[in-house]
């Protein structure tokens, strides 16, 4: 499938998550990211476009949504 994987980070011992603050004007486009829990493996029921990226910790980034999208990860 050749897409990158993505993987949440781990909250340290205060249960915060690392992370930081993008300026707006580097972002150039948005993605598409595909839950991925390996093979033979059946997403829960109870997963949803609400909820999906909270419960889910890995997802598949998906190259080939667009032209572009393609362009920009290869």
């Amino acid at each position: 499938h050749n897409m990158y994987s993505v993987t949440k980070a781990i909250g340290q011992n205060n249960n915060i998550v690392p992370g930081d603050i993008v300026s707006l004007s580097t972002i150039c486009q948005s993605c598409h990211l595909i839950p991925h829990l390996g093979p033979n493996i059946s997403w829960p029921l109870s997963w949803n476009s609400a909820n999906v990226l909270d419960l889910c910790n890995s997802f598949l980034l998906n190259n080939w949504s667009s032209k572009f999208a393609y362009q920009t990860l290869w």
